[in-house]
């Protein structure tokens, strides 16, 4: 397995939108080099904004240089020129009137988020409007869009130690190089079942098969069954899915033998296998935001309530390993709750593990 060369963009907006609600800073700024994708990030992640500036250059060719750049006000429509290419792009000070007049009315009103996509080397040659972006970030909130440019005003809204910056290269070159070993815990004894839950039939196919359908294996460096089914470990294979067979008792033994399964690795997620509603997208989402905090434990949450899959950092496999009898991954978040980074998933359903018949039948019957 190869992982692919940066998460997607669905994936990469959906960790943006989960850290402006749980990140402790107030600003939020977009940084990387031309062309990577900022305002295209920055809009999936939150859509038309409803108050904020928006700037994009005019090419009067396509693949041309740019004539001239404008200025849009996100709550009105309104537009006026900011840069003309002449020799080199410069600065046109009278279109900086209509960013100053919609910071203005912002600070004046009872928004509290403004979005600004973006601010480079124009906006660092008007010192008005600087203050004003100055003025802004001290009393409201802002997400913004950064030049990846060495100037002065650049220079000090990355420093701002109320702001956090994303690097986009960085994030997306450590994605790159990430290797993530994937393990699917399915060695319970189905008791509340009455039969072996994973082969239970749910729309024609075993349920356990929904989980092998939705693992993108291409973003991992690995992934392995660990059950005591050999009828679960021939349907992974059949889906390219390594496995390990036993006969031991414990979670914390399947847990033990799924990261022993594996070399060292960047990171280890733990997986139970009788969520059929879990999509790929939530597996992308929960290894962009390792990639993003590579040393942070990856929990996903739904309006507070935790669930699975949980993804481990390299640092945790020793204390994975450690766990005894029918203890879990909690073992290891309890003891380093201040390592732990929660990441929102959008749908609750994604949560819903099969533990009797009835919960299976209610799962077909209502979705």
């Amino acid at each position: 397995m190869e992982n692919l060369t940066r998460p997607s963009v669905s994936a990469a907006a959906n960790v943006l939108r989960s850290l402006l609600l749980h990140n402790d800073k107030k600003h939020l700024f977009l940084t990387g080099s031309r062309g990577i994708g900022k305002s295209t990030l920055l809009s999936a992640a939150l859509g038309k904004p409803a108050h904020g500036l928006i700037s994009h250059a005019v090419l009067p060719v396509p693949g041309s240089p740019p004539s001239h750049v404008m200025l849009t006000r996100a709550d009105t429509g309104a537009s006026a020129c900011i840069g003309r290419y002449q020799d080199r792009m410069t600065a046109v000070p009278d279109g900086f009137s209509l960013g100053l007049q919609a910071i203005r009315d912002f600070l004046q009103s009872d928004g509290t988020d403004f979005v600004i996509d973006e601010i480079g080397f124009l906006e660092g040659s008007v010192p008005e409007y600087q203050a004003a972006l100055w003025t802004l970030l001290d009393q409201k909130r802002v997400t913004a869009v950064l030049r990846k440019q060495d100037t002065p005003f650049l220079n000090r809204l990355r420093a701002r130690e109320d702001a956090l910056v994303i690097d986009l290269d960085d994030w997306y070159a450590r994605y790159a190089a990430q290797k993530v070993g994937c393990v699917i815990m399915a060695s319970g004894f189905s008791r509340r079942f009455s039969s072996n839950k994973l082969l239970a039939d749910y729309h024609g196919t075993p349920l356990i098969a929904s989980l092998f359908s939705a693992l993108p294996q291409s973003d991992f460096a690995d992934a392995v069954l660990v059950t005591r089914y050999p009828e679960a470990a021939a349907l992974a294979e059949n889906h390219g899915i390594r496995t390990v067979l036993h006969d031991l008792p414990y979670l914390g033994d399947t847990i033990r033998l799924g990261i022993s399964a594996f070399s060292d690795l960047d990171g280890y997620m733990l997986c139970v296998a009788d969520q059929p509603l879990l999509t790929a997208e939530t597996f992308r989402t929960l290894l962009a935001a390792l990639a993003l905090q590579p040393d942070r434990i990856i929990r996903p949450v739904h309006d507070g309530t935790p669930g699975n899959p949980v993804l481990f950092p390299g640092w945790c496999r020793e204390e994975l390993c450690a766990i005894q009898g029918d203890n879990g991954g909690r073992v290891v978040i309890r003891a380093h709750m201040d390592r732990v980074t929660v990441q929102e998933i959008a749908d609750a359903k994604e949560f819903f593990d099969v533990d009797t018949i009835e919960n299976l039948e209610t799962l077909k019957n209502t979705l």
